[in-house]
């Protein structure tokens, strides 16, 4: 930028941790040197370029507004659909490229196409078009051109009794002829905007028809929302309209919009991004400096630099003032979503359009902050060869991989060459040029990319890569441009215009001043000057404008932190980026806390909550339950445990969570969206009974339950008591198998693959079997005969007339869960209980089960065996010692002639004489639900919430399990 505008002293200090490290980028790779040759031989590459896209905009577009170049055609306002706000936001019918380019031809030091594109603007440009574009784009492309031109081309001697003879410092593309065509051009787009700030507020409406006005009497058929920067970025171009035609309404709308922005700040400084023009209502209340709102701070600091206007500067100081402390993070390399009404983060991911603040930074004096939050920027170009639309700062990763050639990251580099003439920037700017020419030039233009990684391309290609990308690359290798030695005051716009004005602010015009943040003085808390440093002696923390950026010690960490993992240490060496006496610095930053708000805006938020929705645990755990998440906003912070990943929720509402502590979900409509395939905890009973039947359970009550597992063992054991034979045994007698109880309540845990115990559709189950599921009919159980893991053929279960198919009895290991449930399948078993593996901590332990749910993959596995599965169910390896117990002695006595499980005996020595059959007896197997207490509430392994990885939720209700299982809260 230019002027000699007086600068604010906004360093902020930091902490840093030193490491010396083998290895490191941090010294030892020298910039390439650029001579005046070669900076000229690039600046000449960016040239022709850029005339590679504007005349094939000029042979196969004009006049339309904009080119396609992959299918070499035009485009303009999209009349078939008027709700294409992607296209009619920008197109209007009015020759875009040509005016949104006029400029550039001064930079490029061609008068010849300057003046013929004057006189092509003064005769295909008109604003007496059907079309509704949105008032922020059109003024940034269109009046910011037309000024610009104007400035330009006004010939003669400035009058100052008539500003409209005002021209640009910038001398020797005057045109003789010229009488302010294009001026009366955007006085005309000027009036035709004015009904869009017929607003309560001030602040203008998104958009406005150029012939119709606004939509409905009063505007009620327009939408209020609008955005920060669409509403606060209107000044440099309304400011210098009205300055040059004497007409003060554009000023004093824009600076009333501006402030209507800013007197909305919360108590912290921060402003939102998106805003109820009608209402002034926060719709979305997102701080940062990427899409939405960038320009507010680019224009409040631009806005001072054009007309010297305190007022403006205060509203930067104390702006940026904000985004330091609250947005930056705590290295100082990125701006980030936040709060702001609390400054908490709200998102990891930044957008290409922040890349503009380094430059802003750089004009505003903050050189240090300015290379800082520019290296990210730098080195996610280098990684994919364009800037990403979006990027994820937490996974270090791109998520939107388009690059639609934005200029915001080439502005900034731009302007960091020439405030530190480090040749670096001109090797970044180098590599953009190669990159834009190898990756995106086509026979019609250069068309935007669509992946960067795949280089599939778009066919669009937007005016601001005439009017705005190639313009910073030609002028970073132009050594003499006027553009960036002249010491008047004027500035860039958003759109790469160059803009000045000749007048005091007017009398007549009321201009209201920024009202001061609550309880701080209306005057500036610090003076007007510029940032003092002090280098540190070691050259390791020289000052940071006297070493390369390459040679700095952080520049690791900024490469770190665009997604680069050297995977060759001894290459990075070789190749001459680190060097074994290296040394690099790690920033040792405050982690900041995120926030997540689960409402459809924040006017929706319930910053109150009744008890009803949120309140503390009735037990006085500490923990938070939540009954009602609508509404709620979530305070997430780093898990602190060492070696735990994720996050911990700190904060519910207005609820502080203890450390240590848990939020309970309790809300049916979040746990009804967790997975639900199947509940996996689950009670196994075990009953003994004769005959082909199921006993009928009336056994249960008298024999006790699962209190007496110990004894159980005991009797399965010893099960003849000090040597009495079975005969001779009575029921009676405690030792008698008998008399020991004939009923296990067995904790366990159904699979998560397989046929689903809770519901069978009726086609899936053989005709006249009886299915193995939850509540149902009891099943015998038996043991395989040779492989007790069940990894091998299996042999039928035992003949039976019963119509009840066995249930087997295996054990845990040698093969995969779905193995076992296959094998079983093939061999007409109905289902599987598997006995846990021994662990230190079974299911009656201090620790937990001990067991987990048993799961397939189902890219590991055979298709063949997926395809065949049985119901299986996974019981502990005490409990299930004693199941097995059980059923061997069940069988053990049917070997002796006592009645077992599928034998029949001969007994001839009976009284009457005569063949009589003992009774079968078999262990049978039911499932029922697991007896829980009402209260009880189990933590998720880990369950993401809102994208992130939460430790410290618990869930109460039937769904709760499955959350465990991967289970997510949108």
């Amino acid at each position: 930028m230019h002027g000699t505008a007086t600068l604010a002293s906004l360093t902020a200090s930091r902490l840093v941790v030193s490491l010396l490290v083998l290895f490191s980028w941090c010294h030892g790779v020298d910039a390439a040197f650029y001579s005046s040759q070669r900076k000229a031989e690039l600046r000449e590459m960016a040239a022709e370029t850029w005339r590679h896209a504007y005349n094939s905009y000029k042979r196969v577009a004009f006049p339309a507004d904009e080119l396609l170049p992959l299918s070499c055609g035009k485009q303009g306002h999209d009349r078939s659909n008027p709700n294409n706000g992607a296209v009619n936001d920008v197109l209007g019918d009015y020759a875009l490229t040509l005016v949104d380019s006029l400029d550039t031809f001064a930079m490029l030091n061609d008068k010849f196409a300057f003046e013929q594109a004057i006189r092509e603007t003064i005769e295909h440009v008109s604003f007496d078009v059907d079309s509704r574009v949105q008032v922020f784009e059109v003024t940034i492309r269109m009046m910011g051109g037309l000024l610009s031109g104007h400035l330009l081309a006004m010939p003669g001697t400035y009058n100052r009794s008539d500003p409209s003879t005002y021209h640009s410092s910038i001398r020797g593309f005057s045109l003789p002829w010229y009488r302010s065509e294009l001026l009366h051009i955007a006085h005309d787009l000027g009036r035709r905007l004015l009904p869009a700030f017929e607003t309560p507020t001030g602040i203008p409406f998104a958009r406005v028809h150029l012939q119709r006005g606004l939509r409905g009497k009063g505007g009620k058929g327009e939408s209020g929302e609008t955005c920060s920067a669409g509403a606060g970025s209107l000044l440099l171009e309304f400011i210098t309209l009205s300055r040059l035609t004497s007409d003060p309404t554009f000023e004093a709308l824009a600076r009333r919009a501006f402030l209507a922005i800013w007197d909305r700040r919360s108590d912290i400084g921060l402003i939102g991004n998106t805003i109820d023009a009608r209402s002034g209502a926060w719709m979305h209340g997102a701080a940062g400096t990427g899409a939405g709102i960038d320009s507010f701070y680019e224009y409040a600091a631009k806005a001072y630099v054009l007309t010297g206007e305190e007022d403006y500067f205060r509203v930067w100081e104390a702006g940026y003032a904000a985004l330091q402390r609250y947005v930056r993070t705590g290295d100082g390399f990125w701006y980030r979503g936040a709060n702001m009404q609390t400054g908490q983060l709200t998102s990891v991911l930044v957008d290409s359009l922040a890349a503009f603040m380094p430059g802003v930074q750089t004009l505003m004096g903050d050189l240090d902050s300015a290379t800082r939050s520019h290296a990210p920027y730098a080195f996610l170009w280098l990684r994919y060869g364009g800037l990403p639309e979006l990027y994820d700062t937490h996974r270090r990763q791109a998520v939107q991989l388009g690059y639609p050639l934005r200029p915001e990251y080439i502005e900034s580099n731009m302007y960091l060459y020439q405030a530190t003439k480090d040749d670096w920037y001109l090797e970044l700017a180098e590599q953009v040029l190669h990159d834009i020419n190898n990756k995106t030039r086509v026979d019609c233009g250069l068309a935007a990319v669509f992946n960067l990684e795949t280089g599939k391309l778009e066919d669009k290609m937007p005016s601001f890569v005439t009017s705005e990308t190639l313009k910073y690359l030609y002028l970073t290798f132009d050594e003499n441009s006027p553009f960036l030695r002249d010491d008047s005051a004027f500035v860039f716009t958003t759109e790469g215009h160059p803009l000045e004005i000749p007048l005091p602010p007017f009398d007549s015009v009321s201009r209201p001043s920024p009202s001061p943040p609550a309880n701080s003085p209306s005057t500036p808390t610090s003076a007007l000057t510029c940032a003092a440093h002090e280098p540190v002696y070691d050259q390791r923390h020289a000052h940071f404008l006297s070493l390369s950026m390459n040679q700095r010690v952080d520049w690791e960490h900024a490469r770190w932190l665009a997604g680069y993992q050297p995977q060759d240490e001894q290459r990075e060496v070789d190749e001459g980026r680190w060097t074994r006496n290296g040394w690099c610095e790690m920033p040792l930053g405050e982690d900041q806390s995120i926030e997540l708000l689960f409402a459809p805006s924040t006017s929706h938020e319930i910053t109150h909550p009744r008890s009803s929705q949120l309140s503390p645990h009735p037990t006085g755990s500490g923990d938070i339950i939540v009954h009602s998440i609508n509404g709620l906003r979530f305070t997430l912070v780093r898990a602190s445990t060492s070696g735990t990943a994720g996050y911990v929720v700190s904060k519910v509402g207005p609820l502080v969570v203890p450390p240590g502590r848990s939020v309970v979900i309790r809300d049916q409509a979040v746990l009804a969206g967790l997975p639900q395939k199947k509940p996996d905890r689950i009670k196994v009973v075990a009953r003994v009974g004769e005959g082909d039947e199921p006993p009928s359970g009336v056994e249960e009550e008298k024999q006790g339950g699962n209190g007496k597992l110990d004894a159980i063992w005991d009797k399965l054991v010893h099960p003849l008591g000090g040597g009495s034979s079975a005969s001779e045994c009575s029921s009676a007698d405690a030792d008698c198998p008998d008399a020991a109880p004939t009923t296990l309540h067995i904790p366990a845990l159904a699979a998560s693959f397989g046929p689903s115990i809770v519901h069978r559709p009726s086609d899936t189950i053989p005709l006249g079997l009886t299915p193995f599921m939850l509540d149902g009919p009891a099943l015998p159980l038996v043991l395989p005969s040779v492989d007790i893991y069940g990894c091998s053929a299996l042999h039928p279960p035992p003949s039976s007339s019963s119509s009840s198919p066995s249930l087997l009895l295996l054990h845990r290991g040698h093969c995969s869960f779905a193995l076992k449930s296959h094998n079983a399948a093939l061999s007409s078993y109905a289902g599987v209980v598997l006995i846990s593996s021994p662990s230190a901590t079974d299911e009656e332990g201090e620790e937990g089960e001990g067991f987990v749910v048993p799961s397939a993959d189902e890219r590991e596995e055979e298709e063949e065996t997926m395809r065949s599965l049985v119901p299986l169910v996974l019981v502990g390896n005490s409990t299930g010692a004693v199941l097995e117990g059980l059923v061997r002695s069940v069988e053990a006595a049917g070997e002796r002639g006592e009645g077992g499980a599928g034998l029949v005996v001969q007994d001839e020595e009976r009284d009457s004489g005569a063949g009589t059959t003992t009774p079968r007896r078999h262990v049978w197997i039911s499932i029922t639900h697991a007896e829980e207490d009402e209260e009880e509430e189990e933590s998720a392994a880990g369950l993401m919430l809102g994208g992130y990885l939460v430790r410290n939720i618990k869930l109460h209700g039937s769904s709760r399990r499955a959350a465990a299982a991967g289970g997510s809260v949108p």
